[in-house]
C-alpha cells in the first residue's frame, strides 16, 4: 500500500487534537460538500474491499519513536567523573521519554530489527 505525507497549514487554532477519527471525519464531509452525498455512500461501502488508513498528525519531518526493547542502563566507566556518568543517565532517560524521531532515525531503526 503506497504512504502519502499531506502536510497542513493552519490558518488559526485548532479545537481538537488532529487523531486519525478527526481527519476521517472532516475528509467524509469534504467529500459529501465537494460532490454529493451520494458519493460520500458509495465511497463509504467500498471501503471494507480497498481500505483507506489514516494515522494522527505528526509533527512535521518527524514519526512515533518504536517500541524497542530496553536496553541496558549505561554503566560507570573506571575513568568517568561521577557528573559525566550522570550527565549519561539523564540523556538515556530523555531519550527513552521521546515520543517522536527523526524520520532517518525512524527507519535507520527499522533496518536494525
Amino acid at each position: 500500500m503506497p504512504a502519502y505525507r499531506i502536510r497542513l497549514r493552519l490558518g488559526g487554532p485548532l479545537a481538537t487534537p488532529l487523531h486519525s477519527g478527526t481527519l476521517f471525519g472532516h475528509l467524509c464531509w469534504a467529500r459529501r460538500l465537494r460532490e454529493s452525498e451520494r458519493a460520500l455512500v458509495t465511497w463509504l461501502t467500498s471501503l471494507p474491499e480497498s481500505p483507506f488508513l489514516l494515522s494522527d498528525a505528526l509533527p512535521c519531518d518527524q514519526l512515533p519513536r518504536p517500541l524497542l526493547q530496553p536496553t541496558d542502563r549505561p554503566e560507570h566507566s573506571a575513568g568517568e567523573s561521577r557528573r559525566d556518568f550522570l550527565k549519561r543517565l539523564e540523556e538515556d532517560k530523555k531519550l527513552r521519554k521521546t515520543a517522536f524521531i527523526s524520520i532517518a532515525d525512524f527507519f535507520g531503526a527499522a533496518r536494525g530489527l
